[in-house]
C-alpha cells in the first residue's frame, strides 16, 4: 500500500457443497481452513487450496451439514456471528 492511500476491508465469502453424491474433505491446520479435497462424478478428484497471504487480518470458516440445497443458506445463517467495528460498518444495514 502506498503512503497515505486509504485503508479498504475486504470480506471474501463462498460455500462448497454437494447436490447428490460426492465427498467433500475440509483440511484445517492451525485453526483454519487450508484446502477442500473431495470427489464427484463429474470432476473426479479435486482439491481446493486456500494459501495463506501475508495481509490476511482475519480467516474465518465453517464446517456444517444441511438436510439439503434447499437449507443451505439457513444452516450457514445459524453458523454466522456479525461483528461490526466501527467507522467501516457504519453506513451498512445487514438485513
Amino acid at each position: 500500500m502506498q503512503p497515505g492511500a486509504e485503508s479498504v476491508v475486504v470480506s471474501l465469502f463462498f460455500y462448497m457443497a454437494l447436490d447428490g453424491q460426492g465427498l467433500l474433505d475440509p483440511e484445517v491446520g492451525k485453526n483454519r481452513l487450508n484446502a477442500i479435497s473431495g470427489y464427484t462424478e463429474e470432476l473426479g478428484h479435486f482439491r481446493l487450496s486456500f494459501p495463506k497471504a501475508e495481509n490476511t487480518k482475519k480467516s474465518n470458516h465453517l464446517i456444517t451439514v444441511a438436510p439439503g440445497l434447499h437449507q443451505l443458506k439457513e444452516k450457514m445463517m445459524e453458523g454466522f456471528r456479525f461483528v461490526c467495528y466501527a467507522p467501516f460498518y457504519s453506513n451498512i444495514n445487514f438485513e
